[in-house]
């Protein structure tokens, strides 16, 4: 929905007092469609929700009070950029997101911070390795493999 479009919902739903605060609120995003793939169905680099992450080799493997954290996606940035019409991301480069194993953070308390954790590299991913290599793959394995359309 474009801009206009939400707006013409606010006004549809009675909300027109709030227009004023919807270009302060209202960012563009890019969406995610996914498909079903096997895990070695997919290339070295390739965005993918769950399954194993690509990565450098020296790659640390992101914790949260000693348990190794769940991965969660990758993003090659150079499949999304075009999509990044405020540029708000880099251009290039691979950014991986984890999130608490054991799923006890929801952000509502200060405590819960380091329960998420989003990285960045711009090390070309043709020197990556496949996380299943990573000796914490097997403990925090998020069992959902999909590839972006």
């Amino acid at each position: 929905m474009d801009i206009e479009g939400v707006r013409a919902a606010f006004v549809a739903a009675g909300l027109s007092r709030l227009l004023k605060d919807i270009d302060f609120l209202a960012k563009d995003s890019i969406r995610l469609h996914t498909k079903l793939a096997g895990e070695y169905d997919l290339s070295i680099g390739a965005s993918r929700i769950g399954g194993a992450p690509d990565v450098p080799p020296d790659f640390k493997w992101p914790e949260r009070n000693a348990v190794p954290q769940s991965f969660i996606a990758q993003l090659y940035l150079d499949e999304v950029h075009s999509y990044d019409t405020n540029g708000a991301l880099p251009s290039s480069g691979m950014l991986w997101y984890f999130y608490d194993a054991k799923q006890e953070t929801y952000g509502a308390d200060p405590a819960d911070r380091g329960g998420w954790c989003v990285m960045f590299s711009d090390a070309d991913y043709r020197g990556f390795v496949t996380g299943i290599e990573c000796m914490w793959f097997s403990h925090c394995q998020w069992q959902s493999i999909k590839q972006f359309q």
